[in-house]
């Protein structure tokens, strides 16, 4: 079985798929390879990167033709811990050898949770974790401020200078959660 998750492993990945409703498992990597460990006798994590693995996306990764192709992306085999430790777009497991009926955990209740992750019913927020995250969900700047920004800099400095803006930004972001 292969399964690809969004690699829930801070605050703002957790604020991203939160704000999908139709994420209703927000699991990291760690309770992904908990529960499929329960099912399978073999569980391989692999990472997925555009280019190289460990590196955020980049602006310049999609190049002059303007879009990726299949060749773009790049998918290693690695750890639960290096999801942690490295960028990755994607939460790859490939689990083999299915475990005895027998042996296996019921459906019912829910999967014992081994970290925050947890599971909730489609698009719903707890308060008590949009309030956590309020940063996320109210940011300080105003969307036609961020926008303009946006604007000048694509203006003044072309799509490397915003590339690193972004860049810089969503650094900043994973190194304050």
């Amino acid at each position: 079985m292969l399964v690809a998750v969004p690699p829930i492993i801070d605050d703002r990945l957790l604020y991203l798929n939160l704000i999908n409703a139709y994420h209703v498992n927000l699991w990291s990597p760690r309770q992904w390879s908990f529960v499929l460990n329960q099912f399978f006798e073999e569980v391989s994590p692999y990472l997925h990167g555009v280019e190289r693995v460990g590196e955020d996306f980049q602006p310049e990764h999609i190049g002059a033709q303007g879009s990726l192709t299949e060749k773009d992306f790049v998918i290693e085999r690695g750890t639960v811990e290096a999801m942690y430790d490295r960028f990755t777009l994607t939460a790859i497991f490939v689990a083999r050898g299915p475990r005895p009926r027998s042996s296996v955990p019921s459906a019912v209740p829910l999967p014992e949770f081994v970290d925050g992750s947890f599971t909730r019913e489609p698009g719903y927020i707890d308060p008590e974790l949009r309030k956590r995250l309020r940063r996320y969900f109210e940011p300080s700047e105003a969307p036609q401020s961020v926008f303009a920004r946006a604007a000048n800099l694509l203006r003044s400095g072309g799509i490397g200078a915003l590339g690193r803006e972004i860049a810089a930004a969503f650094a900043k972001t994973r190194h304050d959660s």
